[in-house]
């Protein structure tokens, strides 16, 4: 079991109870909390370090990127930078993917949040120069050019706040099979609820999105919560707030992470305290 917090890698084995420290240097301090953690299927480690900043050119190129290590914690190298808060990472259908979410102040402008698929070594993801699903400038540089700057592969509403993901490789979640899981924790500090759910992003065998599906809440007044996805403005889909609103939703508890068991239960944490576990299928889209 491979854990990171703070500046550290450990990897810990039940069999023996023994805690072992791999890395004491990770990039940390001030701005966003080192996130994911992932093991590749080339056997090295992948760890995704958060900017320093909401909105700065970061000194260190290893903060606000994903890092990769051997599995011995040496051999550290940068894959991909230009992230702010890269809290979710896997790896899915031998793609490694990524989450991040725009910056503070932006609530009025829409599908800023992102799911990134990291296409080669070296991918830049923006930030802080570049926003929105074609990489408009943000910040003016001399030294980056957001025609450089790979897009996202899917867009959630600005301060959605995608923070955990989950790989769905067989058929253990019903009709959720290729899948990708997505936790979103919302903005606490915002009275316009965004986030608040779990999701999952459809995609064909091609890895082109097709659908997005809301698990939790479910929308038990609009059983058909299954909608396409459209490039242009991300996902839309119904208004699943109100089930916050009226306590059928996740609200006022942030969800934090995702795991998925051989039997077909999605097991995910909520900010309060709690583990929560459910069954999770897919309703089919509609035609």
């Amino acid at each position: 079991l491979y854990i990171a917090g703070d500046a550290f890698i450990h990897r810990y084995d039940p069999a023996a109870d023994a805690l072992e420290t791999l890395v004491d240097d990770l990039p940390s301090g001030t701005g966003f909390w080192t996130g994911g953690l992932a093991v590749g299927p080339d056997e090295r480690l992948y760890v995704s370090t958060g900017a320093p900043c909401d909105f700065c050119e970061p000194e260190d190129p290893a903060r606000g990127a994903v890092l990769s290590y051997a599995l011995d914690g040496t051999d550290r190298q940068i894959v991909a930078s230009g992230l702010r808060h890269p809290a979710g990472l896997a790896w899915h259908r031998d793609q490694l993917w990524v989450t991040d979410s725009a910056r503070d102040d932006l609530m009025d402008l829409p599908w800023l949040d992102e799911l990134n698929r990291l296409p080669t070594d070296g991918a830049h993801f923006g930030w802080p120069y570049c926003i929105g699903g074609d990489n408009q400038p943000d910040m003016a540089s001399d030294d980056f050019d957001c025609a450089d700057a790979t897009a996202p592969y899917v867009r959630f509403r600005t301060h959605a706040q995608p923070i955990a993901l989950a790989s769905v490789s067989s058929d253990a979640l019903f009709g959720l099979d290729g899948a990708l899981i997505v936790a979103l924790a919302g903005a606490p500090y915002s009275v316009d609820l965004r986030g608040y759910e779990i999701v999952a992003v459809l995609m064909d065998e091609d890895l082109n999105p097709t659908g997005y599906e809301t698990l939790v809440p479910f929308g038990r007044l609009d059983i058909s919560s299954a909608v396409p996805y459209s490039s242009e403005r991300g996902y839309t889909g119904p208004a699943l707030e109100r089930y916050s609103y009226e306590g059928d939703g996740l609200w006022p508890h942030r969800p934090y992470g995702l795991a998925i068991s051989p039997e077909g239960w999605l097991y995910f944490t909520l900010g309060g305290g709690r583990i929560m576990a459910i069954r999770a299928g897919r309703v089919p889209l509609p035609e």
